[in-house]
């Protein structure tokens, strides 16, 4: 299991770090090689040459998801037995490029809001609309355009988005502005 911290749905969101744990009844156990294969790309992105200390630790800095194969080596040079490790990772939070109100929706008691996000890594879970600076969302939802109800009319309302993505990291946007009609 990676020595890190994990977030929602699996994913890691932060530093992974793995220490191989293992017994040999003979000669006892030495260390390992190992590699590490880019699942979105199938491709080899590290490995070791030589046998690594046992009280080395791998380490995987970049987010992506990983498959990471793992070969035991005992004191008499033997292949003892071979590991696979999955792991996901993802640090960075979704980006957001713009949240819009548009304003040809607004009426008395509610308008329409749009906000344009990505993530590339694990995907976005859901957006949280906040209006006028209460705890709770007003709205949740998977899509990053809703209408937003329920307001007070001839009021100024104040609106921001949180954006959740898939691993659990969360990207606020900047607040969008907007005056219900009477």
């Amino acid at each position: 299991e990676p020595e890190a911290i994990y977030g929602d749905n699996g994913w890691i969101v932060s530093k992974a770090e793995i220490k191989i744990e293992a017994e040999d009844i003979g000669s006892g156990f030495k260390g390992y090689k190992y590699e590490v294969i880019d699942l979105r790309t199938n491709r080899k992105v590290k490995e070791s040459m030589n046998v690594i200390d046992k009280e080395e630790k791998i380490k995987i800095e970049t987010d992506g998801e990983y498959s990471i194969k793992v070969t035991l080596i005992d004191h008499a040079g033997n292949d003892e037995k071979i590991e696979t490790i999955e792991i996901k990772k993802d640090e960075e939070a979704p980006d957001i490029s713009r949240i819009i109100i548009d304003q040809n929706t607004v009426s008395a008691n509610s308008f329409k809001v749009s906000v344009t996000a990505g993530d590339e890594m694990s995907g976005i879970a859901r957006y949280e609309y906040y209006i006028n600076g209460e705890e709770k969302p007003k709205v949740v939802s998977e899509k990053g355009i809703e209408e937003i109800t329920g307001l007070k009319a001839k009021d100024d309302q104040k609106i921001y988005v949180k954006v959740i993505d898939k691993a659990g990291n969360v990207r606020q946007s900047n607040t969008a502005y907007a005056t219900t009609k009477g």
